[in-house]
């Protein structure tokens, strides 16, 4: 009966220890799943962050190419090839050039060459795509107006902008700001619901630590109780043999003191007093 007692308090401590255990381990998964959670929208937001400022940049590059073109264009609009004086370029193949749209070293961008018959036509490429050829402009001369706008282009990129002037880039950064605010707002809203979340979970571990140990606490009583019971079982058991015991042996007192008397036993006490 000892052993079974104990057999039966170690696997109960065995199982308490399982069910803490089971217990902690729920608590631990719920928190890595709230923390894989949180992980997840936080990444989303820096994805977003970083793709905001990725368009920010490319936004404000695109408006900066979009500044030196033009400024490009306003530089070589001033120049007019009537008056540039270009080697071989008289006034008539000016006139002819203004004719086609060709008029300042902004009009076209290049010149092509095409083979009509025996000849090479010069044919300039304006800035809309098109392309267009003048009367008496050979290739001599389209190679010549062409260089005059390359050297043109050349000292205009020397002093071309850089960056956005303030107001372009207060405009882009402001529009961009409302955007990187929004993001700011939400990740700091993930943060602050992550807490909330994190305490009540918190909350619901110490809740069911506190039921398990009042489940514990009642299995341990009675446990307790049951080898008090025990005990006293075999503390009043091993008194019931004592008592038994001496019972016996004075039993067996009693018995050596009623010994049957014989004839010759009596004859000898009459004669000598002796038993």
């Amino acid at each position: 009966m000892t052993r079974q007692v104990a057999e039966a308090a170690e696997q109960a401590k065995a199982e308490q220890e399982h069910r803490r255990r089971v217990l902690r381990d729920r608590h631990d998964e719920r928190l890595r799943a709230h923390q894989r959670t949180v992980k997840q929208q936080l990444d989303r937001i820096d994805r977003e962050r970083q793709s905001s400022l990725a368009r920010l940049h490319l936004d404000e590059q695109r408006r900066l190419v979009r500044r030196q073109k033009a400024h490009l264009r306003a530089e070589l609009a001033k120049s007019r090839l009537a008056t540039a004086g270009v080697e071989g370029v008289g006034p008539t193949q000016v006139a002819n050039l203004a004719a086609v749209g060709v008029r300042t070293a902004a009009d076209f961008v290049g010149v092509r060459y095409e083979v009509d018959g025996p000849d090479r036509v010069a044919v300039f490429v304006l800035v809309d795509g098109r392309g267009v050829s003048a009367a008496g402009v050979g290739e001599v001369s389209a190679l010549l107006i062409d260089q005059w706008r390359e050297r043109l282009t050349a000292e205009v990129e020397t002093g071309r902008p850089t960056t956005l002037t303030p107001v372009e880039q207060l405009a882009l950064r402001t529009r961009f700001a409302e955007e990187r605010a929004r993001l700011d707002n939400e990740h700091q809203r993930v943060l602050a619901d992550a807490e909330v979340a994190i305490r009540e979970l918190r909350a619901t571990q110490r809740a069911e630590q506190l039921a398990l140990a009042g489940e514990m606490k009642t299995a341990n009583t009675a446990t307790a109780h049951t080898r008090v019971d025990h005990d006293r079982a075999v503390t009043e058991a091993a008194v019931r043999l004592e008592r038994a015991r001496r019972a016996a042996a004075e039993g067996i007192t009693r018995a050596d003191a009623f010994r049957p008397i014989t004839y010759r036993g009596y004859l000898r006490h009459l004669l000598t007093g002796k038993d």
